[in-house]
């Protein structure tokens, strides 16, 4: 069959980690480098804010975040049936809980050719509940890597925890799966930070400020490379 090609436009939604001041005083005082410690603080919150943008964006004056463009994508999310099948307790439905079963059921959702680049994505407090949950004779289903050097896997595949996923809760999407190599961000230039010398020297101050410029999107040819489980409703 002929190849057909479709295109993605990648724009760049402009970000700003906003004006922090410095008296001269601070600057001149400081026993240690006043600047670095900055430059750290402001890559730490270009982290958190980027992490929300490329994970749930609306692609409305913002970038399209992976979530959303799963959506966007038309596959079709696995709903969670939860642990109670594993643990035995009826109280943990797919309401408040996600079991091996569900996990599985994401996995298979996605074609094998990009489940062999695959890895999962959940905040820390999914990764957590899914450790607490336990078989029918009380041992935990997860099991933590015994090599040293191996990082832990969640059946043999690599995670990723981003705090800016949902946790459980009923009707959240709770855990990504597949190629994240297919989900591209468009990143314009490498962060800088400008010194204001001048702006607040009245005031006996320097500001510092730093700008970005970033886009992302699926690339999705109709097979899906990752998909989602959705706590049930």
């Amino acid at each position: 069959l002929d190849a057909t090609a479709s295109h993605i436009n990648f724009g760049a939604w402009k970000y700003t980690s906003g004006l922090v001041r410095v008296s001269f005083e601070l600057l001149q005082d400081s026993a240690f480098d006043l600047e670095k410690w900055l430059a750290n603080l402001f890559g730490i919150r270009w982290g958190r804010g980027m992490e929300a943008a490329l994970t749930t964006g609306t692609g409305s004056s913002q970038p399209t975040g992976l979530i959303t463009a799963i959506a966007a994508s038309g596959a079709t999310a696995v709903t969670a049936i939860g642990a109670a099948e594993s643990s035995g307790s009826g109280t943990q439905n797919g309401q408040n809980s996600i079991g091996i079963t569900d996990m599985i059921a994401l996995e298979h959702s996605v074609d094998p050719t990009y489940r062999k680049n695959a890895r999962y994505m959940l905040h820390d407090k999914t990764m957590a509940e899914f450790k607490k949950v336990l078989d029918k004779f009380g041992r935990p289903l997860w099991t933590p890597s015994v090599r040293e050097g191996d990082p832990d896997r969640i059946n043999g595949y690599p995670f990723v925890i981003n705090q800016s996923m949902s946790t459980i809760a009923a009707g959240n999407t709770t855990v990504a799966f597949g190629d994240m190599s297919k989900f591209l961000v468009r990143k314009v230039k490498d962060l800088s930070i400008l010194r204001l010398t001048e702006r607040y020297a009245d005031f006996g101050q320097v500001a510092f400020v730093s700008f970005a410029r970033i886009d992302s999107n699926l690339l999705d040819a109709g097979t899906h490379p990752c998909n989602v489980l959705i706590q049930h409703a």
